[in-house]
């Protein structure tokens, strides 16, 4: 799996001021790049990545470029900023895109 992508994700955990906006939420997100597909999943405060998609239906779609993926989760470009302006395709509900945006926000910048 690529390096920065778990790096991302590892770092997401260890944002305890972050992670406790995530308590009693569940969201599982299929992030598609065109060199491999994995999962990011939230579980009622703990975020872990997995191989391949999630099974079943993902709460949110995300479909892009690698160095875009990388660039989002780092917190350097918002989701639907992204989407807008044609970047990466999102499919999801509006509050799970809000959430996963904030989530990838303040837990990828380097100041927070």
């Amino acid at each position: 799996m690529d390096k920065k992508i778990v790096h991302s994700v590892e770092n997401m955990g260890n944002k305890q001021h972050v992670i406790k906006l995530l308590n009693h939420q569940k969201l599982e997100v299929a992030i598609e790049t065109e060199k491999e597909n994995f999962g990011l999943v939230i579980d009622d405060g703990i975020i872990s990545l997995t191989s391949g998609v999630p099974g079943g239906s993902p709460s949110v779609r995300i479909q892009g470029k690698t160095d875009v993926i990388h660039s989002l989760l780092e917190g350097n470009i918002k989701l639907r900023e992204g989407a807008r302006y044609e970047k990466f395709h999102i499919s999801g509900s509006f509050r799970n895109q809000l959430m996963l945006e904030s989530l990838f926000f303040l837990t990828g910048k380097s100041s927070y």
